[in-house]
């Protein structure tokens, strides 16, 4: 949901109304800056020789490969890192033409491309932050819990399968529906009491940047 609104918010700032024409005087210098492709020597390193080093350390974790590759280009010689200096280059000439080459339109695609991929990063790591910091589950609707109850503990939203049980819920007399909205709304309350204390320990906390404007609103204690 968080990913989804970030990312139209993004798309209607860098995506003007159809029929407008794009323009590139529009843009911030940095922006186009920003999509210019620019080769980093070590990234060139470490993608040259990272399926190299994974193969001698099967059970480490990325974070770690990535360590003990900084290092590996650390004590390398003088020559050596010369080698990748001197691909960098070429590298970064060759894209720069490429760039050059591009008409205005293309050029306009490439910078919302590279927006959107930050778009979507920030977005990711917002909600990796979330979790890590203990956000409440979302609480679950009645047909969810009638999904449970089916044995379907994993079905695709919007597919033939979710319409086919969505209706055979709605389509329930009332008095069985009613078991399990009643389940939804002890759930909706232990969501809105748990929001209430996470929102209240994140602002304590000075994580303020994880809250919403609108759960600030709806769950703030005071």
């Amino acid at each position: 949901m968080l990913a989804n609104k970030l990312l139209q918010c993004c798309l209607s700032v860098i995506r003007p109304c159809q029929g407008q024409v794009r323009c590139l005087a529009a843009l911030k210098p940095r922006e186009i800056r920003n999509a210019k492709p620019r080769v980093s020597v070590v990234g060139l390193y470490v993608k040259e020789n990272f399926q190299s080093i994974k193969f001698q350390y099967p059970q480490a974790s990325n974070a770690d490969l990535f360590k003990v590759l900084s290092q590996n280009w650390k004590q390398l010689t003088s020559d050596e890192q010369q080698i990748y200096r001197d691909k960098a280059t070429k590298q970064q000439q060759q894209y720069n033409d490429e760039y050059e080459s591009l008409t205005d339109e293309q050029r306009y695609d490439l910078i919302a491309e590279r927006q959107l991929k930050v778009t979507k990063k920030f977005a990711a790591n917002l909600v990796k932050e979330k979790t890590k910091n203990g956000r409440p589950r979302r609480p679950m609707a009645g047909y969810h819990y009638y999904f449970l109850a089916k044995g379907e503990k994993s079905v695709e939203v919007g597919g033939e399968q979710w319409k086919g049980l969505k209706n055979e819920f709605n389509a329930l007399p009332a008095n069985e529906k009613e078991i399990y909205e009643g389940k939804a709304a002890e759930d909706s309350l232990r969501y809105r009491q748990e929001m209430t204390e996470w929102v209240a320990r994140m602002l304590q906390e000075g994580k303020d940047h994880l809250v919403s404007n609108y759960a600030k609103q709806k769950y703030r204690m005071f």
